[in-house]
């Protein structure tokens, strides 16, 4: 069943929040359960959905906004990737910037829902991620006892 997709307009209307318009792009520019969060037009007449974790002031939501495509890639503590519902796919965390996608024209309902996902899941505990490869810092006492019971291995067999 094909769905007419919303003006950005309608979106406002059941959003609030304000239009707007830089390089080409158009978006509503909005707030979602108290975060910052934009609906992006895409050529194809689809939306890309856009919601910032938690940030302590406005400014540093502007940054990362300014800074998302040379930012880091962020994961939840348990590695796991949101599922949203059908007709939209999670695209990532960068610099704490989530990013949905429709994969076809979706009704305003479906783009609202999704939205309310998208921040459900920017609450959850993004961060970069930790180098797993790093070297881990050993104590000294379990050095020498490690030592210590290799040669009284080695001084047990030698007595055989």
């Amino acid at each position: 069943m094909a769905h007419e997709s919303p003006t950005l307009e309608a979106l406002a209307q059941v959003l609030g929040g304000v239009i707007r318009q830089a390089n080409g792009q158009t978006w509503l520019d909005t707030r979602v359960d108290g975060l910052t969060a934009l609906v992006v037009r895409t050529a194809a007449l689809r939306y890309d959905l856009v919601v910032l974790t938690p940030v302590d002031h406005p400014a540093h939501a502007q940054k990362r906004l300014v800074d998302v495509r040379s930012a880091e890639h962020w994961v939840l503590a348990d590695r796991t990737i949101p599922r949203l519902r059908e007709g939209w796919v999670f695209l990532g965390c960068r610099g704490g910037v989530l990013v949905a996608h429709a994969l076809g024209l979706q009704p305003i309902e479906a783009i609202v829902g999704t939205l309310s996902e998208l921040a459900v899941h920017a609450q959850l505990g993004w961060a970069p991620p930790e180098w797993e490869h790093q070297e881990v810092e050993r104590e000294p006492w379990r050095d020498r006892i490690g030592f210590a019971l290799l040669v009284a291995l080695v001084v047990a067999l030698l007595r055989r």
